[in-house]
């Protein structure tokens, strides 16, 4: 703590001779014309009150830490709270604005709320590394993180975490539908992020730049090849295939107004045909299953194991089957009619604590050096930002391609052309089912 005190007072130093025009040989100079003839009494008087100076300087130092923030501010000093192990880095990381980077530095710290840890941890750690700056994250229910945004003073104990102990600086992966409800209510702050550039299609981006899409998770198509080939049965290719009669019985399809899978089938379906005909349509998908499933890792189990030919699913959760669940005969495939494309993003909070942190972590997310490590998370989706080698997962099953395509289905909308969201599509196409 008393290096970095030092080197601050030493910096403003510096910055005093250079205003008023004293450089190092003045200094000198002016030394020199002091007296030669000291006593050594006067002397050793001299080095025993700069003794006790000094000492006092630390003591005086420490007091103001335990005092807290609020007395280091009223004096101009700031005192870092990162850990020692922490340092400043010795050149700007590639690519990295400088003036960005010294400001974030400054601040030492930025919170991140999320809603799954694995999506955060190998981030944090090379945030961490680059910058110098502690990320303290938090795991909170997406559903959840409007509170937490809007929190202040009067309702923090309410909440677990404590915004007042943990203040929001940035919401990360979560689904754009969720960051675009938060900035209509103007709990997100805008920012023109440099490395915007870096996003493969301008759709991952908010047009009043509230957020960036980091990650992007398609509606697909997934089969068990094994035994659609076993059975010498051909492969579905399309949603409408999913109505043949030799796989009656024999699909997997997510239920509408309960799962997030369900809800964007809705939504293409109402997108690509109009709320009438789309309504129409997963009705008669519907009775072509024994069972709409509310448990979509269940439902892509059973598909795993032969229980059903075929699943409609985002491709993280087919991804997850054939990577984490070791099911090499699940394989997704990218349907030739419009998908939905969710995009995961990430905001800057209204009320952020510490701004230039939370901009420098956006620049971080757009950047190659996020999006490297996104195969080393459970999230399987598919960075949205250029210039990344693509996942083994996307290779492996030649989807690659899918998220430069972005064949997505128009938006749907209501009678009177109101935008509907894949939850208000998904709750139209329940109560139709139920009715």
């Amino acid at each position: 703590m008393f290096d970095r005190f030092r080197t601050g007072i030493r910096a403003k130093i510096t910055e005093i001779r250079e205003k008023t025009h004293m450089s190092d040989t003045d200094a000198q100079d002016t030394d020199d014309t002091s007296s030669d003839d000291a006593d050594a009494s006067s002397v050793v008087r001299r080095t025993f009150m700069l003794g006790l100076g000094c000492v006092g300087l630390v003591y005086f130092c420490m007091g103001i830490r335990r005092c807290g923030s609020g007395m280091l501010d009223l004096l101009g000093l700031k005192v870092s709270e990162a850990p020692a192990s922490l340092s400043l880095p010795q050149k700007t990381p590639e690519g990295y604005d400088p003036d960005l980077v010294a400001a974030a530095y400054l601040e030492q710290k930025v919170t991140v709320y999320t809603d799954d840890p694995d999506r955060i941890q190998e981030a944090a750690k090379t945030f961490e590394r680059l910058f110098g700056i502690v990320v303290d994250y938090q795991i909170v229910p997406s559903d959840k993180m409007e509170f937490y945004l809007a929190a202040n003073s009067d309702d923090t104990n309410e909440l677990n975490p404590s915004p007042s102990k943990h203040p929001v600086d940035v919401w990360f992966f979560a689904d754009s539908e969720l960051l675009d409800q938060a900035g209509g209510k103007n709990l997100l702050a805008s920012y023109d992020a440099q490395h915007a550039e870096h996003l493969l299609k301008s759709t991952f981006a908010s047009e009043k730049k509230l957020w960036y899409g980091v990650a992007t998770d398609p509606l697909v198509l997934a089969i068990n090849l094994e035994r659609l080939e076993a059975m010498g049965l051909s492969h579905p290719r399309d949603w409408n295939d999913f109505l043949d009669s030799y796989l009656r019985d024999q699909i997997a399809v997510p239920e509408y107004g309960t799962t997030h899978s369900g809800n964007s089938l809705a939504a293409v379906m109402m997108g690509n045909l109009g709320v009438e005909q789309g309504t129409a349509f997963l009705t008669e998908l519907a009775s072509h299953t024994p069972q709409l499933h509310g448990d979509t890792y269940a439902m892509m189990t059973d598909l795993g194991f032969g229980r059903s030919l075929a699943a409609i699913c985002r491709a993280s959760e087919a991804f997850y089957t054939l990577g984490k669940d070791d099911f090499d005969n699940v394989v997704p495939l990218l349907p030739l009619s419009p998908t939905r494309f969710t995009t995961y993003g990430v905001g800057i909070s209204a009320a952020a604590k510490h701004m230039n942190a939370a901009r420098l972590w956006i620049e971080f997310c757009l950047s190659a050096d996020f999006a490297s490590k996104m195969e080393t998370t459970n999230s399987f989706a598919m960075p949205a930002i250029s210039g990344v080698k693509a996942p083994w997962y996307m290779d492996r099953v030649h989807l690659n391609g899918a998220v430069t395509a972005l064949r997505e289905a128009p938006q749907s909308v209501d009678a009177n052309g109101n935008t509907l969201s894949p939850a208000q599509a998904g709750s139209l196409a329940r109560s139709a089912l139920l009715s």
